[in-house]
């Protein structure tokens, strides 16, 4: 099996250094092919199944939106294997983003305050950050209004995540920049203040 997951994680690399379009989707099918072995071949390992979804994922950020669904597939599989493993969840919170479908990576906090609330807070987190960094990326070319709701459900994210997790000042020190690059400054200061109040080290960017 791990034949089967190194090998096809050459061919991911090599799909991703190489400058022939013909030879990327090469690389990419080789590395899709192996990494399909490998969960034939055991598939309880989320990792596995994490990989695929990461491959599609590169497919779909390279303009391949065909494969979006394989991608969210292996990826769901990957976190109902391993719920608490937080990388899963961060990929597919930027797949969601890149693909302009912020509601469902809104939903998969959602689904884990149920029964893990400090988790469901991270992700929040992750999908407020996710969320606001493609909000910018779509802002500078121009995409106006995509941006704005972009950076609105990351503003939500944000707000969401310090109610989960008031622990960690990286919370509001990432939700104090998102409103200081929005023109909100007086939030921004408040914010900057409640995440020294956390961690008096953390460093507020400057001027606020």
């Amino acid at each position: 099996m791990k034949y089967h997951v190194y090998l096809g994680l050459a061919c991911e690399e090599l799909c991703k250094r190489s400058s022939s379009d013909k030879l990327r989707q090469e690389w990419f099918l080789l590395a899709e092919q192996e990494y399909l072995r490998s969960v034939e071949l055991n598939p309880r390992n989320s990792y596995y199944s994490g990989n695929l979804g990461r491959l599609y994922g590169m497919g779909v950020e390279a303009g391949q939106a065909q494969y979006l669904e394989q991608a969210e597939k292996y990826y769901q599989q990957a976190i109902a294997l391993a719920p608490v493993t937080v990388l899963f969840y961060q990929n597919l919170i930027q797949l969601y983003a890149h693909a302009g479908m912020p509601e469902k990576a809104l939903a998969l906090a959602q689904g884990l305050e149920a029964r893990e609330q400090r988790q469901a807070g991270y992700i929040y987190y992750v999908a407020g950050s996710s969320l606001f960094e493609w909000s910018r990326t779509l802002e500078q070319k121009k995409d106006h209004g995509p941006a704005k709701a972009l950076a609105q459900q990351a503003l939500q994210a944000f707000e969401k995540a310090e109610k989960l997790r008031p622990d960690l000042p990286e919370i509001p020190h990432n939700h104090g920049i998102a409103c200081l690059m929005l023109g909100q400054k007086e939030m921004a200061r408040a914010l900057f203040a409640q995440a020294l109040a956390i961690d008096p080290n953390t460093s507020p960017p400057s001027p606020c």
